[in-house]
C-alpha cells in the first residue's frame, strides 16, 4: 500500500524492537468503542485481512491506529442549552447566568453524549527496523503526533531510546506524485537527517533561541523536535 502523506521519524542508532512482543502490546492496547460518556477513543486495530495487529514482512512492519469519535456538534449543545436557559428564565424572573449557563450545557452534553454517533478513521504507520525509519500516513503534524503518543504508551522501547533522538526529518507527499517523485523525496529527507546529526544544530522547533540550517533543509523536509521525547 502508498501512503498518501508521509511523515517521516528518524529511529535512534542501534534501535531494535521485538515484532512478537510489539504484537501483543498492541493486541493489549487495542481499540475499544467509546464509553457513555467518552468522546474519544484510541487504540490499534489489525492494518491487514490477516487478523494481526503487526503486519511484518522481514524487516518491515504496518500498524495501524483507530480513533473512534463521538459526533456532538457544539452548536447542537448551544442550541438545546438556549432552550433550557430561556424555560429557567421565565421561571426564575431573571436571565440565566454564565455560570448557570455553562452547567446547562455540560448538562446537556452528558445527556446527548451516550446516543450521539461515533466515526471511526484510522492512521497507518511503518516502521523499517533494519534501516531505522519510522514513516506515518498523516497530512497534518497533530495526527502524526497522536499516532507516536499511542505508540510511546504501548511500547516503552520508544520512550527508553528517546535520549539519543535528537532529529525529526519529514516529507511531505501528494497522491498525485509519481513514485519516482516519492523515492526521490524520501531520499532528500534521509540527506538532511544525516547531515544534521553531522553537524549537531539545536532543533527545539518553535522555542526560543531556535537555529536551523536552511542550506541544507530541502522544500519537502523540516525538521523537529524529536517524536520519542517524553517532555
Amino acid at each position: 500500500m502508498w501512503f498518501k502523506n508521509l511523515v517521516v521519524y528518524r529511529l535512534p542508532a542501534g534501535f531494535a524492537v521485538n515484532p512478537d512482543d510489539l504484537e501483543r502490546k498492541l493486541a493489549h492496547h487495542s481499540l475499544q468503542p467509546c464509553g457513555g460518556l467518552q468522546m474519544e477513543s484510541r487504540g490499534w486495530i489489525c492494518p491487514h485481512e490477516y487478523g494481526l495487529f503487526l503486519y511484518q514482512q522481514r524487516s518491515q512492519c504496518l500498524l495501524a491506529m483507530g480513533v473512534e469519535q463521538k459526533i456532538l456538534p457544539a452548536s447542537i449543545v448551544r442550541q438545546e442549552a438556549e432552550i433550557r436557559a430561556e424555560d429557567i428564565a421565565r421561571r426564575q424572573g431573571r436571565p440565566v447566568g454564565r455560570k448557570q449557563m455553562r452547567e446547562l450545557k455540560d448538562q446537556v452534553t452528558d445527556e446527548l453524549l451516550p446516543r450521539a454517533l461515533s466515526r471511526r478513521r484510522t492512521t497507518y504507520g511503518w516502521i523499517d527496523v533494519a534501516n531505522g525509519w519510522l514513516g506515518v500516513d498523516a497530512a497534518a503534524d497533530a495526527r502524526a503526533e497522536q499516532f507516536m503518543e499511542v505508540l510511546r504508551s504501548t511500547e516503552d522501547t520508544f520512550q527508553e531510546r528517546s535520549a539519543s533522538t535528537r532529529i525529526l526529518s519529514y516529507a511531505r507527499l501528494t497522491p498525485a506524485k509519481p513514485r519516482s517523485a516519492i523515492r526521490a523525496t524520501i531520499s532528500r529527507a534521509k540527506r538532511f537527517a544525516s547531515t544534521s546529526r553531522q553537524a549537531r544544530p539545536s532543533f527545539a522547533w518553535g522555542s526560543p533561541g531556535t537555529t536551523r540550517s536552511r542550506s541544507c533543509l530541502p522544500s519537502s523536509c523540516r525538521s523537529s523536535a524529536s517524536p520519542f521525547s517524553t517532555s
